[in-house]
Formats: C-alpha cells, sequence, structure tokens
C-alpha cells in the first residue's frame, strides 16, 4: 500500500512540475464552451472526432493542459488574438496531452481544435461499445472525468455549453441529452446537431446509439 501510495504522490508532483500552477498551468484556462463533431460507426473498431474548445486565459501563458485519456491526436491547432501559434504536443501522465507553444498565448479569448482518432473500449470510460456488427451498441460513461476518454477536453473546470455533431449509419437511431438541432441525410448515414439549453459539465454529456428498432411502446434510449 505504501509503494502505491509513492507512486500515486511521485505521479502527482510530477504532473504539476509539467503543468505549473498559476498562469503556466491549467490554473489560468476557463473553458466558456466546446463543439465537438464524432464518426459513431460502432460496427467499426475506431472512430474518429475533431473538437473545438473555446476558453479564456486570465494570464498568458506558453503552456495549455488537455485532459486525453488513450486517444490519438492527428492535428492540434492554437488561434488567439494576436493569430496562429506554433505547438508541439506529447502526452503526460495522468491522462493529459500537454501543449507547449513556441511563443507567449496571448490573454483573453482562443480557440483549441483537436483532430483525434479513438478505440471503443468495452468498459467505462469512453463511449463504450456492446456487441459487434450490425447489432453493436453504444453508450457514453463520462462519469467522474470519463469524457476524456472520448474526445480531448477539458474536466473538472464547471460548466459549459456544448454542441455535438454526431455521423451514425442510417439503419441506427441516436440519443443525447442535447436538444436536437437539425438532422441531415448522405448515402448510408444520418448526421444530427445537438446543442445544449443550458452550460453543463462534460460527465453529465450522455449519447447512445443502438440500431433500428421496430417501434414497440416507449424507446428505451434517453429521451432527446
Amino acid at each position: 500500500m505504501e509503494s502505491v501510495n509513492l507512486h500515486t504522490m511521485t505521479c502527482a508532483l510530477l504532473l504539476l512540475t509539467l503543468l505549473g500552477t498559476g498562469p503556466a498551468g491549467r490554473e489560468a484556462v476557463q473553458a466558456d464552451s466546446q463543439s465537438v463533431v464524432l464518426e459513431l460507426h460502432p460496427q467499426r473498431d475506431r472512430y474518429r472526432g475533431a473538437t473545438e474548445l473555446f476558453v479564456t486565459l486570465s494570464e498568458s501563458t506558453r503552456r495549455i493542459a488537455l485532459e486525453s485519456r488513450g486517444l490519438e491526436p492527428s492535428r492540434i491547432e492554437l488561434v488567439d488574438g494576436k493569430g496562429r501559434v506554433d505547438l508541439v504536443w506529447g502526452e503526460r501522465p495522468a491522462g493529459t496531452l500537454l501543449l507547449e507553444a513556441r511563443r507567449d498565448i496571448a490573454a483573453g479569448p482562443l480557440c483549441i481544435r483537436v483532430a483525434f482518432d479513438g478505440a471503443y473500449p468495452d468498459s467505462a470510460p469512453g463511449l463504450v461499445r456492446t456487441g459487434r456488427g450490425r447489432r453493436a451498441r453504444l453508450r457514453s460513461a463520462f462519469a467522474f472525468g470519463g469524457a476524456s476518454a472520448a474526445f480531448p477536453c477539458m474536466t473538472g473546470v464547471g460548466p459549459q455549453s456544448w454542441t455535438l455533431t454526431i455521423e451514425v449509419p442510417a439503419t441506427h437511431q441516436l440519443r443525447t441529452n442535447l436538444g436536437r438541432q437539425r438532422t441531415g441525410y448522405a448515402p448510408g448515414v444520418r448526421t444530427s446537431v445537438f446543442r445544449s439549453r443550458r452550460p453543463i459539465p462534460a460527465d453529465s454529456l450522455r449519447i447512445e446509439e443502438g440500431p433500428r428498432l421496430p417501434r414497440r411502446g416507449p424507446s428505451r434510449l434517453l429521451q432527446r
């Protein structure tokens, strides 16, 4: 037990060293809203997505940390009030993706864009898949910071406004606890846009997807 506690403390101290405390770390960042695009085809082993985080810096910094568990970023861009910022990034302990800027990131509003690739887990956290092939289903397990296993985000910073754009097979139905804005159709797929009616934390987002079944009374999926 002592060795486990010592390991945990060591990781925590290393993380604090990497992130800093104050202007150089996460404490300087306030998340305002986030827009997430997901391509969710549960018959495949992996899914793709992109996210835009709109945040406010209380002070200038050269480092920003995102929560990200097991995802593979393919592109990250950051734009502040002065324009695009050149970045390097890498994974750090405790599921953290650390962005290092080559110049000071200006205080004030900025946008972080991340394109990523992920695998469906068979158990929480993240977008959990059950079954395989045409009968595969997905459900979100975002409690206790689990949203960071589904897409890069800032958890633990309070309620945010959300926009979710989700593509699913035309044979599947989709529910979230956000308000549906519109739905578009293309050969074999359906894309829906959802928005939060009020700011909510990432842990409270809910997504459920499954094969479209003959209607036999109230749906067991989430109500919109």
